[in-house]
């Protein structure tokens, strides 16, 4: 991770019922992220009910509206609104301080 100020996206979703090719795109897209401009990291958790929450980490908020408009994150993103989610919520923050553990 780098040194603060940069930004989080935060993605909490909760899975519709045997979502279609989510899987898939899921990791096409952990493909192409880090490809990005600006890409810093990205750090995902989910359970057995389909919650999921990712981290995605950013050094500027263009970096950040550069991804959301790449063409086939779109795609995943359409998909997602119509047929993968049930409910779903995006949080963009800065981050200015980070403490780090043993």
């Amino acid at each position: 991770m780098v040194d603060p100020p940069y930004y989080v996206v935060v993605f909490a979703s909760q899975a519709a019922n045997e979502p279609d090719c989510y899987t898939e795109m899921m990791h096409e897209m952990l493909k192409i992220a880090p490809e990005m401009d600006g890409f810093i990291g990205i750090e995902t958790s989910g359970d057995e009910s389909g919650f999921m929450v990712s981290a995605s980490y950013w050094d500027s908020e263009t970096a950040i509206l550069k991804w959301r408009n790449h063409a086939r994150h779109k795609i995943a993103q359409d998909l997602g609104r119509d047929q993968w989610f049930d409910h779903f919520q995006i949080r963009v923050a800065k981050v200015e301080r980070q403490y780090d553990g043993p």
